[in-house]
């Protein structure tokens, strides 16, 4: 009986602060959608492979993601390019590493299933016409791809899991954003 009862309380008290953290606006907002992830286990996973990425990382005059970017995005249209980031690392990043290298595999493969979450979580925002497309996140989206093409693939994927850090700071710049269009 104990037993149960202190999982009740422990049920309701995890429950309660889940709660309060999206009442507070806790979650990461990208236009008018809003997005569900530990952004703190992200965090985790690429300080698990950074100094590797790094150190493979050099090409030191080429960026894909630059925070100046990433801020400039006009608020309603961040739901779309977020959405379109989060699908370029899936298919153009993470796809290719998982396979190839062993060592950094398990924290990419983990990357990737944060990416996909918030992905779909967009996704579904699309669908119900709350997530903006024009032409401000396809120009952004295509400076990404473009910078990308610069490099080798190798060197492009490095650069590209090396920037993540970039990517958390602004997702991190983006909790509570009830910015108005």
């Amino acid at each position: 009986m104990r037993t149960w009862i202190a999982f009740s309380c422990f049920f309701s008290l995890t429950f309660f602060c889940q709660w309060m953290q999206v009442a507070e606006g806790r979650r990461p907002r990208f236009g008018h959608c809003a997005v569900a992830v530990d952004i703190e286990e992200v965090k985790k996973h690429f300080e698990a492979i950074k100094h590797s990425v790094h150190l493979q990382d050099t090409s030191t005059d080429v960026t894909l993601l630059d925070i100046r970017l990433l801020n400039g995005v006009q608020h309603a249209e961040r739901c779309c390019f977020f959405r379109e980031l989060l699908r370029f690392y899936l298919d153009k990043i993470f796809k290719p590493l998982e396979a190839a290298n062993v060592k950094i595999g398990l924290e990419i493969k983990s990357l990737a299933n944060s990416f996909l979450s918030m992905k779909l979580q967009l996704k579904h925002c699309r669908e119900n016409l709350i997530c903006l497309c024009g032409e401000q996140s396809k120009n952004m989206m295509d400076i990404v791809e473009e910078n990308f093409k610069k490099l080798d693939e190798k060197a492009a994927t490095m650069k590209a899991v090396g920037e993540i850090n970039i990517l958390i700071h602004w997702i991190k710049n983006n909790i509570g954003n009830h910015e108005n269009p």
